[in-house]
């Protein structure tokens, strides 16, 4: 167990205790605050895209209006961060954590998981021979 969960971590934008939650991934301990349905996520629990597919929904959830807190691991600020161009995550840069708000873990789970993106070629001629390769499979 980390140092900072041998105390309950607190939700960075309503300071209510977050709350452990289990996943299908075994090395991930994935925190959610039952009042504002944001989620606190390790840098090495996994990808996001797939752990937002496991979160469930929150019953009564209650809009934070607290504004952006302190990172609950080590207590240094929280940066906005937009994840692949279509939700915004809060990233400690010191731990590289990140809470995603309710509102983006709907963005994050339509996204493709990262284990299943294909890089783009870069440069002209390697686009063609991607093109080629597409259009002539060996």
């Amino acid at each position: 167990m980390t140092a900072y969960r041998q105390n309950q971590p607190l939700c960075p934008t309503c300071s209510q205790p977050l709350e452990s939650l289990d996943t299908h991934a075994p090395q991930a301990v994935v925190d959610i605050c039952k009042q504002c349905g944001g989620v606190w996520l390790d840098w090495e629990d996994g990808d996001f895209t797939d752990l937002a597919r496991q979160i469930p929904p929150v019953a009564g959830r209650t809009i934070a209006r607290g504004g952006l807190g302190d990172c609950p691991r080590c207590n240094k600020e929280l940066i906005v961060e937009v994840f692949r161009d279509v939700a915004e995550v809060l990233r400690c840069s010191e731990c590289a954590g990140a809470f995603v708000p309710y509102a983006s873990i709907g963005k994050l789970s339509e996204c493709t998981p990262a284990a299943d993106m294909v890089e783009q070629p870069k440069g002209f001629w390697a686009r063609v021979i991607g093109a080629l390769k597409t259009k002539f499979p060996t």
